[in-house]
């Protein structure tokens, strides 16, 4: 299941034999009776998946252990990036590179766009999104170009 921060997950267990109890082994939140009940904080700063165990148990000895997965959505980050291009010294084009980061998604699956206003003369063209090989897949370089006219000047 997925839920963002702020939101809470409830879930209700099944148990139809009152005698039936339920105790929770591991992850957030808490059960009361026969309900899960946990609300992500906001903000969220933990993982983004979390497990979630309980065990269920009647009187008679029987027992069954369950589990289930509660994915946090988490906007990804993007680390701020300032760009110094000095067209008159010969520069028209600089690359530049930025950390993305995204907890709940693989890097491969996002993308990049520029939605900006270019002052006329000056483009910016997003390339690719590169997984770094030493992360678990939520991290990324993002790739981009910045190009300046042969005649902006700098002011």
């Amino acid at each position: 299941m997925e839920v963002k921060p702020g939101q809470t997950v409830r879930i209700l267990f099944g148990a139809w034999d009152p005698t039936v109890r339920v105790r929770q082994t591991a992850g957030p939140g808490e059960i009361v009776g026969h309900t899960y009940t946990w609300t992500v904080p906001d903000p969220y700063w933990g993982s983004a998946w979390r497990l979630v165990g309980f065990v269920l148990e009647d009187p008679c000895g029987g027992k069954t252990h369950q589990y289930f997965y509660v994915c946090v959505l988490q906007p990804p980050v993007i680390s701020p990036t300032q760009v110094t291009v000095r067209p008159c010294r010969g520069a028209s084009e600089v690359p530049v590179s930025m950390w993305v980061v995204d907890p709940d998604t693989p890097v491969e699956k996002l993308s990049l766009s520029v939605d900006i206003v270019q002052p006329f003369g000056v483009g910016v063209q997003g390339g690719g999104i590169r997984r770094q090989p030493w992360s678990s897949g939520q991290v990324g370089a993002a790739e981009l170009a910045v190009r300046v006219a042969p005649w902006v000047r700098p002011g």
